[in-house]
């Protein structure tokens, strides 16, 4: 599967609050993008502005805050 189709997967996950198989979509993303040109990574993943100074944030198909509820939800939950 497509990571661009695993983004909207994810996406109809975390709108169900199915936590776990949203962090599962998310995790098997980041295994298929090692093949993935640096530019397509960003379009999924975005980038991160803290990594390089003075840098504009850009949010991808997986934005930064969903991941970092998800994860939060499955340790807390």
């Amino acid at each position: 599967m497509h990571p661009n189709l695993l983004a909207k997967q994810f996406k109809e996950l975390y709108n169900q609050r199915r936590w776990q198989e949203a962090k599962a979509v998310y995790e098997t993303a980041r295994k298929l993008s090692l093949k993935l040109s640096e530019k397509e990574k960003i379009e999924l993943f975005g980038n991160r502005p803290y990594r390089v100074k003075d840098e504009k944030a850009v949010d991808g198909l997986f934005p930064e805050w969903m991941i970092q509820k998800v994860y939060e939800k499955c340790i807390f939950s």
